[in-house]
Parts: structure tokens; sequence; C-alpha cells
């Protein structure tokens, strides 16, 4: 997460980081049910489909977002 590399997460996939305690001040979406958790990390919630932060962290919603979340990962790897 301190790298200038991208990474990737849909849906639940936050949770790691969560864990790791790598989110603050990190701009995120994710499922719902996570926000609490993203609170508590002091992450910016952005309610989008598909959101790039902060040393090229892509995050998405769900599976449902997945056509702007692979746009979004697709440039970044380009």
């Amino acid at each position: 997460m301190t790298t200038d590399k991208p990474e990737f997460t849909i849906c639940h996939g936050l949770q790691l980081p969560l864990t790791a305690k790598s989110l603050e001040e990190r701009k995120v979406t994710g499922w719902q049910s996570i926000h609490v958790n993203l609170d508590y990390a002091v992450a910016y919630i952005i309610v989008e489909g598909v959101t790039v932060g902060k040393n090229q962290l892509v995050t998405s919603r769900s599976p449902d977002d997945s056509s702007a979340f692979n746009r979004a990962s697709l440039y970044l790897l380009q």
C-alpha cells in the first residue's frame, strides 16, 4: 500500500488493507456493510461504482460495477 504500483479490490476485498490499518485518509468505495469499518479506519468513503485513490488504489463496490472497475484498472496498467 505504500508503493506507487496499482492495487485493485472489489466488494469486501478492502478487509485485507483494513486489517493492515493502511486505509487512513485514502479515498475508497466498497460494499455497504463495511462502511462502518471504513469510517473507523478514517478512510474517505466515496459512493460510486469505482474509485481511484492514493497510490493507485482502485476500489469498487461490487461485481455489478465490474465494467467501470475493469476500465479504471486497465487504464492504470497501460
